[in-house]
This record gives structure tokens, sequence and C-alpha cells, in this order.
């Protein structure tokens, strides 16, 4: 209700090499965008419910894995790395074991102190827009001063053995 009739909203990913908040908004909106952005790297909200709400969903993920074309794909992208489970889908029962202080463990380290970039894309006043920039992100604690180097073998492609 706070923010009725505003244009805000956060999405949080998990991508190969990195975490992602995005989002879209308005010229109007960008610094209360900006702002609830910084919030969720700085008090990200762990809480019971939303564990509660995605167990909830976990063996609608673990039907559509076993079931749709999008579960052998990432089969094959764990077969094709190796087996590396950071790869895979874990079960259901994997998934259903899962704990707030699990996530705060994985994700915790990565908000606090860890590298981050900001892009925008669209139409904006570039002066204010430096200035939201200043008085959320960067008034973040110091962080990391570049990305986490992955190793090249984290990233490569196993193909297995064919008979020939």
């Amino acid at each position: 209700r706070i923010n009725a009739g505003k244009n805000v909203g956060v999405n949080f990913s998990v991508k190969e090499g990195c975490f992602a908040l995005s989002g879209a908004t308005t010229p109007d909106d960008l610094e209360l965008q900006m702002q609830l952005m910084a919030a969720n790297i700085i008090d990200p909200g762990f809480r019971d419910e939303a564990l509660q709400l995605w167990k909830q969903s976990a063996s609608s993920y673990d039907t559509m894995f076993k079931s749709q074309l999008d579960g052998a794909k990432f089969s094959v992208e764990e077969y094709l790395r190796g087996n590396d489970t950071r790869f895979s889908v874990p079960s259901l029962e994997e998934m259903n074991a899962l704990t707030i202080a699990d996530v705060q463990d994985w994700l915790g380290p990565q908000l606090a102190d860890s590298y981050l970039e900001v892009s925008l894309v669209g139409d904006f006043d570039m002066e204010s827009t430096i200035s939201h920039i200043l008085n959320t992100f960067g008034a973040l604690p110091e962080r990391e001063k570049s990305p986490q180097v992955v190793d090249d073998d984290l990233r490569s492609i196993q193909f297995p053995d064919t008979p020939g």
C-alpha cells in the first residue's frame, strides 16, 4: 500500500556468475526504485513466510523439471558441466530441507560486501540520476572493487565420450 500509485518493483534472480536485482520504473519514480533496490541489499528480509511459500511451490517445480523440456535442459546442463551440482536442480527432498539459515549463509555474505555494478537503461535526467545513485548505492558500505575471478575450469563444458 505504501507504494500505491508508484511504478516500482524489485526482482531478484540468480545468474551463472552473479546475483541480479532488476526493476522497471518511470523517471518520476526512479529515486524510490533505487531506494527499494538498495534496501533489498541492506536488509534482504529473510522471512520464514517466504520460505514456506517457496516450499509450497517446490512440488510444482519438481513436477515441471521431471515432465517438461525445461527440466531436461537443466539435466543436460549439469551433465555437460561434469555433473557439477551448481548447475543441477535439487531434488524435492533437498528443496524442502532448506532453512532460512541456509539462505542467509548463501546470500548474506554476497549482499554484504561483494562487487556491485549498477546499470541503467532508458530516458532519464543524468544529473538527478547520479544524485540518486550516490544517495542509495553510493551510500552502501565499501564493497569489493572487482568481481570474483572465476576459474576457467568452472566454466568449461565437458562433452561426454562417445562411442566411435
